[in-house]
């Protein structure tokens, strides 16, 4: 993992925000802790503004999807 990084879960456990999100993702028995859905996110724009925006549209791609 790069410098000045952490893992992170491609959909938020327990964000209220998160839930439609975490709904599709069950739909297809995929778990948000699965290692194939972490992504690596620089820990400088882990802001909660960029966080709310990153799981918003997170939501609109899965939405597309069904």
């Amino acid at each position: 993992r790069p410098i000045q990084t952490a893992a992170h879960h491609i959909v938020a456990g327990s964000a209220k925000i998160a839930q439609s999100a975490r709904d599709i993702l069950a739909k297809f028995n995929i778990s948000i802790n699965d290692v194939y859905l972490q992504i690596v996110i620089q820990l400088i724009i882990l802001e909660e503004i960029f966080i709310l925006h990153y799981i918003r549209q997170i939501i609109m791609r899965l939405l597309i999807l069904c």
